[in-house]
């Protein structure tokens, strides 16, 4: 044992003394710290509490506050996240969406296709497009929009043509158009159509002096909601089709859909991408893109065949858009046959495959590819008629 003097045994005293005094400061530091964190947590808490209990008192159901989403959960809807627990599909396209949301004011765009007119704006954010030929042969688009959301430029808009108007009229869509044919002016005001003619509602509408007439002509979601504001309609009441989640094949197995238009200007290919189950468009033998360089791409495509004809010296054509036909259905990487189904004109068109089964879309945009009977359709590049 070593012999430790009084002197040296008496001098540790302070450094005990001090290290127990550094230690409860150091303590009390820390109490201070963790009181501190503690209100801060209960302070975010009692926020989040209230905007849950406000939630719940005006819609009855307890949803996810914003400010606890991340920006991956905030993107855009088109990708299907589910941003609250209590969300439903909305019925134009099947898309996630708040329950107040699932039935929004939908308008009907024709959009212009004319190779002058090219390239178009807004197209890829449409939930639901539908191409058919014109006079000439051309093709033109009736785009169909959630009003809902913020698109800042939609066209170029051309004129109506009646089997447009039909379509229109099935999807209780506002109709936006700058007049038509004779035949489909006649139609809208026959059947009461929710009519945005741009000849008597300007406001509601803009020309592009940097582009050339009658290629011109644009609308925008603000300026329609203006207008369904003052008619005080507040959804569509849709008759909504089925949706499902996707279901890629492990294998595709039609990966390339070649839609041949007679001008070559006009003809239509998608490609099948697997990484993200969709399909995307080129037209002429070049990818389609918008005026702001968008591609555009779609979750489902349709291939609608219509019996149409010739019916005055101008080339208009008549299609007949009620009854049943023959369909293509192309989704998750595989197209298959069935038919279309349109019992009236206040109803809209419906799909089913050979066994009576109603189509099961994916969630997000639906290109309807309407096909006179002489239009070939290929598969895979292969030889193949619908």
């Amino acid at each position: 044992m070593s012999n430790i003097s009084k002197e040296e045994f008496g001098s540790s005293e302070p450094n005990i003394i001090d290290k127990a005094k550094n230690f409860f400061k150091n303590r009390t530091k820390l109490w201070k710290i963790l009181m501190i964190a503690s209100v801060a947590l209960f302070l975010f808490c009692s926020i989040i509490l209230a905007k849950v209990s406000i939630s719940y008192f005006k819609t009855g159901k307890i949803t996810t506050p914003e400010l606890l989403l991340n920006d991956e959960q905030k993107k855009d809807d088109k990708q299907e996240a589910v941003i609250c627990n209590e969300c439903a599909r909305r019925k134009i396209d099947g898309v996630y969406v708040h329950d107040d949301m699932v039935d929004p004011p939908l308008a009907a765009a024709m959009i212009d296709n004319h190779f002058n007119a090219r390239p178009p704006i807004g197209l890829d954010k449409a939930s639901l497009v539908i191409e058919a030929e014109v006079e000439g042969r051309f093709t033109r688009y009736l785009a169909v929009f959630d009003t809902s959301q913020d698109i800042d430029k939609i066209g170029p808009i051309r004129s109506a043509r009646p089997y447009f108007v039909d379509w229109a009229q099935g999807l209780n869509a506002l109709y936006c158009h700058c007049g038509g044919s004779p035949q489909a002016l006649a139609e809208i005001i026959q059947k009461d159509i929710n009519d945005l003619n741009e000849f008597y509602n300007a406001p509601y509408y803009w020309r592009d002096k940097s582009q050339s007439a009658p290629h011109n002509i644009y609308t925008s979601t603000e300026k329609l909601r203006i207008l369904l504001e003052k008619q005080e309609i507040n959804n569509s009441d849709l008759d909504a089709w089925s949706f499902k989640d996707d279901q890629a094949l492990s294998e595709p197995q039609d990966t390339v859909i070649m839609i041949d238009f007679p001008p070559n200007d006009f003809k239509v290919r998608w490609e099948y991408k697997k990484e993200n189950n969709a399909y995307l468009r080129y037209l002429g033998g070049e990818k389609h893109l918008t005026a702001d360089d968008q591609e555009i791409i779609s979750k489902n495509i349709i291939i609608q065949r219509l019996p149409a004809q010739v019916i005055d010296d101008k080339l208009r054509l008549e299609m007949e858009t009620l009854g049943q036909g023959q369909a293509m259905i192309c989704l998750d990487g595989q197209c298959l046959d069935g038919y279309w189904d349109k019992p009236s004109l206040e109803e809209r068109t419906k799909f089913y495959y050979e066994d009576e089964s109603e189509v099961s879309f994916n969630a997000g945009t639906t290109w309807i590819e309407v096909v006179r009977p002489d239009v070939e359709i290929r598969l895979n590049d292969d030889k193949e008629e619908l």
